[in-house]
């Protein structure tokens, strides 16, 4: 009786834990990157076809004000990032190498912490490509529906640049581009 309801307190942290990252992350994307440009429903604001011509003093100090709050952004995205996986990596881990724990909760436990692993591993893989572009930097948030959310460091994007953004990802990450959000941060 008393291994039933430890059992049964396991499996209730670990949902509680899985849902808890889950509401994270929903309202971390929600502030952080819902306002993107998808291929389909491109900003005329964010895609750039004109040449503007302004004073060189004036673009440097709006340029480095900006840019500063662009790295600023993407040093927190990417640390808030590496401390939630850290966490949630090495919860599953002690929770799959547990000998108290069941058996069933220990192979649960271990399937999510390489589902968590393989996930770090696509995003890292598709910043890496979206850098090989020619972009100073780049963040990109998987949604647990499915939908990938690219953070661009670029004053803006051009049709061509989005839709080579949106085939990166929609190859590597098996997405449909209706799924991908990219939006410039400069």
């Amino acid at each position: 009786m008393k291994s039933i309801r430890k059992k049964q307190m396991v499996v209730l942290l670990l949902v509680t834990v899985v849902i808890a990252a889950g509401i994270l992350q929903y309202n971390y994307n929600k502030n952080n990157l819902s306002s993107g440009v998808t291929g389909d429903n491109l900003d005329s604001d964010f895609v750039s076809g004109d040449v503007q011509v302004r004073d060189a003093d004036q673009v440097s100090n709006q340029e480095s004000g900006a840019s500063i709050e662009a790295n600023s952004f993407f040093a927190h995205a990417r640390l808030d990032r590496e401390i939630e996986l850290s966490k949630n990596a090495s919860y599953l881990k002690e929770l799959s190498t547990t000998a108290s724990v069941d058996k069933t909760i220990q192979d649960q436990a271990y399937e999510e912490f390489v589902k968590l692993m393989e996930l770090s591993e696509l995003r890292t893989r598709i910043e890496s490509m979206i850098k090989e572009k020619n972009f100073e930097d780049v963040f990109v948030a998987i949604g647990d529906d499915g939908s990938v959310d690219v953070v661009v460091k670029t004053p803006s994007l051009t049709q061509s640049q989005v839709a080579q953004i949106s085939d990166i990802v929609s190859r590597q990450a098996n997405v449909e581009l209706s799924m991908i959000h990219i939006r410039p941060l400069y």
